[in-house]
């Protein structure tokens, strides 16, 4: 039985409401997600401006000899995280009130410039299917998302389904694949078709329009020197949807178990993982499995 409804947050806080990313995370390292949503242990957000502005005050000090001051970010994933909100929310004013008073120049209007061919024509999307927020239950689980582009029957774009704005370091390496494209080219865990993020919107989406496929556009602009965008499009069934769903809802329903995140198990081989994690040496301290790692690292 699927249930959906508006976002709410209880005023009580005893219902969790999972999200893709978070679940991502617990399969990872379960102690890393204790961390996260139990002990509420999260780096803070860094705008971008405040980025672009202190590196463009290394790159003076460097280029005139003097000590740079340093970086504000405090992870690798911290830089990626400010820049994509930054591509996100010029999108979501490009598409609702047109293309004037957007920063084309700077480097987040550069990797929007090239969205725009993929994009519906500037201004011409109400702000209800921009950024469309829902919470949907399946199997006792409350889910969170949030749905760049949401257009399921094509009334307001020439999409019919909904579309995810990405924005990547390498498209060629971490980019998600229609699946019959990430078979051929033996990358199973890159198909669209089984990823949990749009897998829980087509859930979502197959119950609140009414349909039982969706079709889900994933646009990807690079964030390096080189500029390029791709579209990837995957219909997706509800049957498949909620097989994928139901897998991470009983990782969900084991996470809810703990208490403390002490009762969390810790994975040290994913400490290195996207940059290497934001936890480990603030707030956990788990000896790591060297023998295990090194093994690893020699495809033992």
């Amino acid at each position: 039985m699927i249930e959906t409804r508006k976002p709410t947050t209880p005023a009580d806080g005893s219902a969790r409401v999972h999200s893709a990313s978070g679940i991502a995370l617990a399969l990872r390292c379960r102690r890393a997600w204790a961390l996260r949503y139990l002990d509420g242990h999260k780096p803070a957000e860094i705008p971008w401006a405040v980025i672009a502005k202190a590196e463009a005050a290394i790159k003076r000090a460097r280029a005139a000899g003097l000590r740079p001051p340093e970086h504000p970010c405090e992870y690798g994933g911290q830089r990626g995280a400010a820049l994509g909100k930054e591509v996100h929310a010029r999108a979501e004013t490009y598409l609702t009130a047109g293309a004037d008073g957007i920063d084309w120049n700077d480097l987040p209007g550069q990797i929007l410039q090239t969205l725009v061919d993929l994009l519906p024509p500037a201004g011409s999307v109400p702000r209800s299917a921009v950024e469309h927020e829902f919470e949907v239950r399946l199997a006792s689980v409350m889910w969170r998302g949030l749905i760049d582009v949401y257009d399921p029957t094509g009334e307001h774009t020439s999409f019919a389904g909904i579309q995810d704005h990405k924005t990547s370091k390498s498209i060629a390496e971490y980019c998600l694949l229609p699946h019959e494209v990430a078979l051929e080219f033996g990358l199973p865990k890159r198909s669209l078709l089984d990823d949990l993020q749009s897998c829980i919107y087509t859930l979502y989406t197959c119950s609140a329009a009414g349909v039982g496929e969706v079709a889900c556009r994933w646009n990807y602009a690079e964030t390096g020197p080189t500029r390029r965008s791709l579209p990837v499009i995957q219909p997706i069934g509800y049957a498949q949807a909620l097989q994928v769903v139901s897998h991470a809802a009983l990782v969900a329903m084991a996470c809810e178990e703990y208490e403390t995140s002490s009762d969390a198990p810790a994975n040290t081989l994913a400490c290195s993982e996207y940059g290497g994690c934001w936890q480990r040496g603030r707030h956990c301290f788990e000896t790591r499995r060297w023998g295990r790692i090194v093994a690893l690292a020699e495809g033992k």
